[in-house]
Parts: C-alpha cells; structure tokens; sequence
C-alpha cells in the first residue's frame, strides 16, 4: 500500500511503529474507540453542569457533582473536554484589602 509516493511499511518501520496497528486504524477508521464514546458521553453532563452552575464550576467541582450522579472520571479528563468545548468559569477577583486578615488599620 502506497500513500503520497511512500511505502507504508517502511514509513511504519522508521516511526517505530507496527504496520498491523496502522492497517487496522484505517480499517475501523469509522468505528468509534471507546474512549471517544465514553467522551461523547460525558460532554452533555459537562455542558448541563456548567450551565447549571452559572457558569462558576470548574473542573473540580463538576467532577464532584459527576460523582453524586455515578460517573467517576478524571479531573484531567473534565479538563481537558472542557477545553475542547470552549468553557471556561468565570474567576472570582478578590480585592486586595480582603486580605487584611488581622484587621489592622493602615
């Protein structure tokens, strides 16, 4: 099998990678892996969490919010989707004299 004038096998062998690997990928290149249905998945509860929460909820929270509902998963993970569908939680600024906290007088 040639693809744009090279030789797959030997492309394979100089990336160090197994041809039967790369047959198999362009084989099933339609067939979700499970790891993209598991993604698919999660990205509404992401979304739905998000939303609910006003848009205050990181990763960390809505992992623990997944978790209440039954879905352990990865705070990387919620990252990461997060990400990949743009959202983004709104950062609290905190003033800088709601740091005095021995409350001294300047």
């Amino acid at each position: 099998m040639e693809h744009y004038g090279f030789r797959m096998m030997l492309v394979c062998k100089a990336l160090d990678v197994n041809h039967t690997t790369l047959y198999h990928r362009i084989r099933h290149k339609d067939i979700p892996t499970s790891y993209e249905l598991r993604d698919n998945e999660l990205r509404p509860l992401i979304q739905k969490t998000f939303e609910k929460s006003k848009q205050r909820f990181g990763a960390p929270k809505i992992r623990i919010k997944l978790k209440e509902i039954g879905y352990t998963v990865a705070i990387e993970k919620i990252r990461e989707l997060m990400k990949e569908m743009n959202l983004c939680c709104q950062v609290q600024k905190l003033s800088r004299y709601d740091n005095n906290i021995y409350h001294r007088q300047f």
